[in-house]
Parts: structure tokens; C-alpha cells; sequence
């Protein structure tokens, strides 16, 4: 009844929506890239920094400890994904994006300097 559409009528709404879009769906495809591209750098960050770091911590056991330090730097993406849903449902999206994303800068922030002191 009045939930079905001729295919005219859908058809122009449909085509209206993709032409009108086009432009913001390119941004959006190319934000979600850089997205994943400094996911990547952020997650790999450790291994490019596996020469300095075995000079700095000269050890016996260096290899246990690195490879200690991934699984311990993976743990957190066992529960946080949970976590993170009931905090966006409860206070929002655009509030949790802003604070998940300070928090990513002041871990790398924190790392990056943890690194550079002798």
C-alpha cells in the first residue's frame, strides 16, 4: 500500500540520492583509507622500531620480550570493541569518535616520546 513504491517513483528518488552523493561518497572512501592506513602505521609501530629498540634494551631474552610486548599491545582488542559499542549507544557517536581518537593520539604520543629519551 503506501510502503510499496512505483519503480518511477524509487527509481528518481534513487538516482536524485546517488548523483547528488557522488562527490561525498569519494570523501568518504578516501577518509576510511587513510583510516586504515594509519591503523596500520600506528599497529606496526613496534616492528619499525625493532633495531632502536634491541640496541636500547641490549637483553638476552630481547625476543621473548618483544614479541611479549605485541601480545600484551593486542590484548586490549579482545574486550575494548565491547566496551566501545555500549559507550557509543550510551553517550553518542560523534563524542566517542573524538575521544577515541585522543586517546589514539596520546598513545603514540606517549610511545613515540618513550622511545626518542635515552
Amino acid at each position: 500500500h503506501g510502503a510499496v513504491r512505483s519503480a518511477s517513483e524509487s527509481g528518481s528518488a534513487c538516482d536524485a540520492l546517488s548523483k547528488s552523493n557522488r562527490s561525498m561518497r569519494w570523501v568518504v572512501l578516501l577518509l576510511a583509507s587513510l583510516m586504515q592506513l594509519g591503523n596500520y602505521y600506528c599497529y606496526d609501530n613496534p616492528a619499525a622500531l625493532l633495531v632502536a629498540m634491541r640496541t636500547q634494551f641490549a637483553h638476552t631474552h630481547f625476543g621473548f620480550y618483544y614479541e611479549l610486548l605485541y601480545s600484551v599491545y593486542s590484548l586490549p582488542n579482545i574486550f575494548l570493541p565491547l566496551i566501545g559499542g555500549v559507550l557509543v549507544d550510551r553517550v553518542g557517536m560523534l563524542f566517542s569518535l573524538l575521544l577515541f581518537a585522543s586517546l589514539l593520539l596520546v598513545g603514540q604520543l606517549c610511545f613515540a616520546l618513550g622511545d626518542s629519551m635515552e
